[in-house]
């Protein structure tokens, strides 16, 4: 991951300590997202609410169905994001280089393969939930296989000709 990106989540983790750090894996794309909340701790989640009839069409759109979805998608969680954010300046705004730099990523296939490959090599290895309903290790193995999912999907995609592989 360049720089530029490391320290606008280091800034934000510096903000929101109860960060966590999610990429879609049920399907090859290039969105991360970034969560945060104040208070520091481990992720807090209403389970129940996968279970209701207003949230289920737009969870099923993503592929989550179960506490086991929810709880396999999230690589890094506050602890991790919390060891790894120690290492990072922050991005300030009186040297604004991430601004500056964005113009020049020609090639954004490239730029979100390293997110994922570094997203996947720091990935959460502890349960970052504060009160999960499923075994932990049920989660650490369906990611396992989602990130198996996912790096075959990756390789194939840059395989393909420039014109195929860049943004759908």
């Amino acid at each position: 991951m360049a720089l530029a990106e490391t320290a606008v989540w280091a800034t934000f983790h510096h903000v929101f300590p109860r960060t966590a750090v999610r990429h879609d894996l049920s399907t090859v794309n290039e969105f991360t997202a970034v969560t945060g909340q104040v208070e520091p701790g481990p992720l807090s989640v209403q389970w129940q609410l996968l279970n209701d009839p207003v949230w289920q069409p737009s969870l099923e759109t993503t592929g989550i169905t179960s506490p086991l979805e929810l709880a396999a998608d999230p690589i890094l969680g506050p602890s991790a994001t919390t060891a790894w954010a120690a290492s990072v300046p922050p991005h300030v705004d009186d040297l604004p280089w991430v601004e500056c730099r964005a113009g020049r990523v020609l090639q954004r296939d490239r730029s979100w393969f390293g997110n994922l490959a570094m997203l996947s090599v720091m990935r959460q290895r502890s349960n970052p939930f504060a009160a999960l309903p499923i075994p932990w290790a049920e989660a650490l193995q369906r990611r396992q296989m989602m990130l198996r999912h996912q790096e075959t999907a990756v390789r194939q995609r840059t395989r393909a000709p420039w014109w195929t592989s860049t943004r759908r």
